[in-house]
């Protein structure tokens, strides 16, 4: 029966009119059935934890012990000293005093029949151990196997009370030495165990013994020898000290190779956070094929800080970025070479020697692969919001530079290295200085990027390199005063030489953060001289404002034309059907609408009596062609740092009147955007105004008409530029392709013009033996000779490719594809466009710097080219970046809907419309 049970008889309830009233004689039972379980509970617990001893003396006399630890005394001949004990005071002190707990009666004989029975098991041996040994070493003799096992069951015990140091780099005293804890305990089988503090302490830690590694090869075994009871941590230098017979006497505390410690036991590595180490002055610069790394410190805990820069000077080591797909270039830090005095910095490719990071010798900075650069350094050029275009509007115009000082002079470059890079004008004399207003909103804090080409007509006889005058940065205020930044000694910032160009021509350039209290109005960039050795500065580029690390790619600027509208020579119309203008499509600054140049489209009167024709704006505009002329001229004006300043395009207006008679036979050369009905909305639009269009091609669009609009093509991929799509060898495999235009196992995944080139074919134009040919690949397919080829190309470019590379494709491209359509028909008409894309933080700045230098490239290749029936057809004009852009719907909230721009390539319905729009009319006109 339970307490629990007990209770519910003593204590029963009743009922309610009577409650039962317990016995006294059941609950003085019930209190002795607990405190009888306790006491039984109670013995088990304190026999089980307690010191024991036969007699009181005996107890007494063992004052070894912490306070609160039980005793037992259980055979005293004074049957009042047998009990349980409890000791009072510190281990060593204090006594011993009896409780009132109770012995079990039956426990001093227990005690003594498990005592003799032990006795008689051990026969005449001095423990049971040695009593089993002996058993079992009779009945093993000779038994190879079961000796084996028991010498492995006998392996040597080794623990340490504190973790192994491993001091590779000479942190704390001699390089590869390891630090074993002196405190340990170790036996070996039977011999008598080890426990205690063994060997000399090292100076650096007094409670380790220490051990150097000296051999040549860096190999060593620190070992325990457990019968050794003076020295017993050894070390074992290979080859001269190898461990034998391991099992019998020793234990293998670590092995060491090459610096990697093994080992059972925790190792603390003394350099683990203070490994050889590398800090860059500049973040690296990832440009285009290029990747550079600035001068850099080099820090170890043995060497401290060591300065690396370029032997010649500049600012940077240049190397080429891994273009190849299938092999990564590795960038890393040679201390051995550095040494040597050969240059610190190296790379290798593939699976060249060193591999990291096994080799702590070798610091590991970069990796590229395919241009795609893996660091856990500072980068700039590459990562988003890294790459900035230069504010400075003019550094590379000074004639037309809003801000002189009072005796700069302007002067012509003579220095080929600046002159071949576009730079043919500069600023000189004893304040050569120039610059420009800053925007309003230019933060008070920030980093600034500037850099600044120089010329010196000063060359040191000793050592044959130009003597400079190192170009200044300086912030202004309103009263053209120089501003001192928060906390600053100078009111300039100084600028350091990044590249030699040549014996008198290098590039300066700065980078640092900037504070000020007041609000800098306009900047200088430039010198102050003395008379007869003056340097000559252009080419400046700043960039300020918050992003760190913002970096303006070599010779880019904001080139003369920067404010012009982008459109080409013509504008096409057809009564009756509106084209707006998208003002926000036609500039290159695009961004910010409050401070969005205007645009003005205006005619001239075409006699006294009658008026000007001017329509202004910075949104949607639309022409009131019974005003316009055949003329008009598209204004715009400078942001807010040039108001004053406008730019002109004159730009012919041609419009038709439905109906128009006549038939077109069109071929679309194009990407997935062609592909995705806007041939079939152009033929719509065509026939309602009397066109009768015919639209061929070897690719089935997917609204069902011909073409050569194929996904995910890019300009190269028509000209043979890469190999993915191959070459069409068989005409008939491939007409027996299926012909949609997606998919590389159909007609899409060939190419079915370009055809191998002959000795009397441009090399320009031949790519990997082939060469596009725009009548041959006609004749093959047996198609006809085109009335109109519309060319549009170069979202995939930008979308897969660097700003350089996409541009180049665009610009080879253009010059390939033209020249052979041309020479295959004389009245073809050719029309080459690009869309617009959408509004986003990632498209802005993809519009500035890839798509607008493409839509340049495409105006004025086709301006140079001077060919009548050659024109742009201005896509991204009449195309809408605010609206109508596939979406993703983020939540509905009522009758509102919340989405964000999840396709930055593909117009929606409306604006597929104007691209239609667009070709109808140029086909209108052209026909």
């Amino acid at each position: 029966m339970t307490i629990t049970d007990q209770a519910k008889i003593v204590y029963a309830a009743g009922s309610s009119s009577s409650p039962a009233e317990p016995d006294k004689s059941q609950i003085i039972a019930l209190f002795k059935m607990i405190d009888a379980l306790l006491s039984s509970a109670l013995n088990g617990v304190l026999i089980g934890n307690a010191v024991v001893y036969a007699t009181r003396s005996a107890l007494y006399a063992d004052l070894a012990h912490p306070a609160n630890r039980l005793g037992i005394v259980y055979n005293d001949p004074t049957a009042g000293y047998n009990g349980i004990y409890i000791k009072a005071g510190s281990s060593g002190s204090g006594s011993w005093s009896i409780t009132s707990l109770a012995l079990p009666a039956t426990f001093a004989a227990d005690l003594s029949a498990v005592i003799a029975e032990v006795a008689t098991a051990r026969g005449a041996e001095v423990s049971l151990v040695a009593r089993l040994s002996a058993i079992v070493t009779s009945i093993t003799t000779g038994d190879n196997a079961v000796r084996t096992t028991l010498a492995a069951a006998t392996t040597p015990v080794v623990d340490f009370g504190q973790e192994l140091l491993y001091d590779e780099s000479g942190v704390a005293g001699p390089e590869k030495t390891l630090y074993v804890p002196r405190e340990l305990f170790a036996r070996a089988g039977g011999s008598t165990a080890l426990n205690g503090s063994f060997g000399t302490a090292s100076t650096p830690f007094p409670n380790h013994v220490a051990f150097t590694i000296t051999s040549g090869s860096d190999i060593a075994t620190v070992y325990v020898d457990a019968n050794d009871d003076t020295n017993p941590v050894k070390i074992a230098l290979v080859p001269s000290g190898v461990v034998q017979n391991i099992a019998a006497r020793y234990f293998i505390v670590a092995e060491i190779w090459r610096g990697v410690v093994k080992s059972p036991f925790p190792v603390m590595r003394l350099d683990e956070n203070l490994k050889s180490r590398i800090q860059f002055r500049y973040p690296i610069a990832i440009l285009g094929d290029k990747i550079r790394f600035s001068a850099f410190y080099h820090y170890t805990r043995r060497t401290g800080f060591t300065l690396y820069s370029p032997a010649s000077g500049d600012l940077y080591w240049e190397f080429d970025l891994s273009t190849a797909t299938n092999s990564e270039t590795r960038y890393y830090f040679d201390p051995v070479a550095a040494a040597a005095g050969s240059a610190p910095i190296k790379a290798v490719s593939g699976n060249a020697f060193p591999m990291f990071p096994r080799d702590d010798r070798f610091v590991f900075i970069a990796a590229s692969l395919a241009r795609s650069v893996r660091t856990d350094h500072q980068t700039v050029g590459a990562r988003p919001g890294s790459r900035h275009l230069s504010m400075f509007s003019r550094g590379n115009d000074p004639d037309r530079s809003t801000l002189f000082s009072a005796n700069a002079l302007l002067a012509d470059f003579t220095s080929s290295e600046l002159t071949s890079r576009g730079i043919v004008r500069g600023v000189t004399g004893i304040e050569a200085f120039y610059g420009e207003d800053l925007p309003p909103d230019m933060p008070l804090e920030g980093w600034y990027f500037v850099r600044c080409y120089v010329h010196t007509p000063v060359v040191d006889p000793e050592t044959g390199e130009g003597v400079y005058y190192t170009p200044r940065l300086y912030f202004l205020d309103a009263g053209g005063n120089a501003l001192t930044t928060e906390g600053g000694a100078n009111s300039y910032f100084g600028l350091a030489k990044e590249k030699r160009l040549s014996v008198d021509t290098a590039i300066f350039v700065g980078f640092a953060r900037y504070k000020f209290t007041s609000r800098p109005v306009r900047y200088n960039i430039g010198a102050y001289q003395d008379p007869g050795t003056m340097c000559t500065f252009g080419g400046a580029q700043l960039y300020a404002g918050v992003n760190i690390g913002g970096y303006i790619f070599p010779e880019e600027w904001p080139t003369p034309s920067d404010m012009d509208a982008l459109y080409g020579g013509k504008h096409y119309s057809i009564a009756g059907r509106p084209l707006p203008f998208f003002v926000p499509s036609m500039l290159s600054g695009k961004r910010n609408v409050s401070t969005l140049p205007l645009l003005t489209i205006r005619c001239a009167a075409s006699a006294d009596a009658d008026t000007p024709y001017f329509l202004s704006g910075a949104g949607t505009l639309e022409l009131d062609y019974a005003r316009a002329g055949s003329s008009m001229l598209f204004e715009t004006q400078g942001g807010p740092e040039g108001a004053g300043r406008r730019a002109r395009r004159t730009v012919a207006n041609a419009r038709v009147s439905a109906p128009v008679a006549g038939s077109a036979a069109i071929l679309g050369f194009g990407d997935s955007i062609g592909n995705r009905s806007v041939l079939g909305k152009a033929s719509a639009k065509m026939s309602a105004v009397g066109i009768s269009p015919t639209f061929i091609g070897s690719i089935q669009q997917n609204d069902g008409l011909m073409g050569e609009c194929r996904e995910g093509w890019e300009w190269q991929d028509f000209y043979h530029g890469e190999t993915q799509f191959p070459p069409v060898t068989n005409v008939a495999a491939y007409l027996a392709l299926a012909a949609d235009g997606t998919g590389s196992d159909r007609r899409q995944g060939h190419n079915p013009w370009v055809r191998p080139a002959t000795g009397g074919d441009p090399v320009g134009k031949v790519f990997y033996g082939h060469i596009f040919d725009f009548a041959w690949g006609l004749s093959r397919l047996g198609l006809a000779l085109p009335t109109h080829v519309m060319i549009n190309f170069g979202t995939n470019d930008i979308n897969q490719r660097s700003p350089a590379m996409s541009l180049a494709q665009a610009k080879t491209g253009l010059g390939i594809l033209v020249s052979s359509i041309r020479a295959a028909g004389a009245n073809i008409q050719i029309g080459v466009g690009l869309p617009a894309i959408p509004r986003s933080a990632s498209s802005d700045q993809k519009w500035v710097e890839e798509q607008v230098p493409m839509i340049r490239a495409i105006i004025d290749y086709v301006r140079t080219l001077a060919d009548d029936k050659v024109n742009v057809l201005p896509f991204w004009a009449h195309m809408s970046t605010d609206t109508d852009w596939v979406e993703t719907t983020l939540f509905v909230d009522e009758n509102a809907t919340v989405a964000r721009v999840s396709d930055e390539l593909h117009p929606n319905e409306q604006n597929r419309h104007m691209m239609a729009e667009v070709i109808a009319a140029w086909v209108a006109n052209t026909i």
